[in-house]
């Protein structure tokens, strides 16, 4: 019998963790799966750790290794193809669920056939200091949210369920974007329903390898190089205002001495005021004013 689910999981350099990752799988409520692990040509002992772990437990397996690395989009793209399962659960190996996450979101996606995508609220963990936060989302929308989605990405990508068929019918990820994620949804969100489940399913571990760092150039670059696939939509401007926002909001958090603009913008309900404020800290930060004209 196929399994109803494919966990499809990535690793790179992820020997620290990815015991961690598998065995959160193992011990998921829900037991018809399959767990589809690529290894992206990791430089240390990954795969042999992984493949060592699996070989012990009773949960069918498929584990592959790269020759040379590749692309995310292009990993996550290879291992859908592969995947046996009508839903495809996908994680990097640095993360971790939560033993009920795959049993609530197929609950959810069973339910409804015109659902495409099922995510959660996540805890981030912070490797440095060992910190467990809670990563609630301000904006948190279901059902058909594409312009909620052009606005900017809500969606929580560790352990989302995914239709196979869906993604595969849509293109699945665009592996000409430096981020994989957001288009996807995008994509999905203008022909079927996205869904959530308002509990904290899944673990997103932050350490400095991660990309998906709001002060990280390659990630800034790829959400501004993602919304311009959009510009033509009328929410087009609100979602790149939020994302220059959101880069602004990480750095003032980052930098002690922002924190006055950071709680300054917090207070705020206008988001006109709130990005009028924004734009000219922003500015000024990196010195790009320009100086006032001198009359004479």
């Amino acid at each position: 019998m196929s399994p109803v689910i494919s966990v499809c999981v990535l690793s790179w350099n992820h020997a620290p963790y990815v015991v961690q990752c598998l065995q959160s799988i193992c011990q998921q409520t829900f037991s018809n799966l399959e767990i589809v692990y690529l290894d992206n040509h990791s430089s240390d002992h990954t795969f042999d750790v992984a493949q060592a772990f699996l070989e012990k437990q009773h949960v069918s397996f498929q584990a592959f290794k790269r020759e040379s690395p590749c692309g995310i989009a292009a990993n996550f793209n290879w291992l859908l193809k592969r995947a046996r399962g009508r839903y495809a659960c996908i994680i990097s190996a640095d993360d971790w669920m939560a033993e009920t996450n795959i049993a609530a979101k197929v609950s959810k996606i069973a339910a409804d056939d015109t659902i495409a995508v099922v995510y959660s609220e996540a805890f981030t963990f912070y490797d440095d200091t060992q910190e467990l936060v809670e990563q609630r989302g301000e904006r948190r929308y279901e059902g058909y949210v594409f312009d909620e989605l052009i606005k900017g990405n809500f969606l929580v990508a560790p352990g989302v369920l995914l239709d196979v068929t869906k993604a595969h019918e849509v293109g699945g990820f665009n592996e000409d974007l430096l981020i994989e994620d957001w288009d996807l949804w995008i994509r999905l969100s203008q022909r079927y329903k996205i869904g959530f489940v308002n509990d904290f399913l899944v673990y997103y571990r932050r350490h400095a390898s991660n990309m998906s760092q709001a002060s990280n150039p390659t990630y800034i670059q790829g959400m501004l190089q993602t919304i311009e696939r959009y510009r033509d939509h009328r929410y087009y401007k609100s979602g790149k205002q939020e994302i220059v926002y959101q880069q602004f909001l990480h750095l003032t958090r980052e930098r002690p001495g922002l924190k006055n603009i950071f709680d300054t913008l917090k207070v705020q309900d206008g988001s006109v005021y709130r990005f009028a404020i924004l734009k000219h800290n922003f500015l000024k930060l990196f010195g790009l004013l320009r100086k006032p004209k001198v009359t004479h």
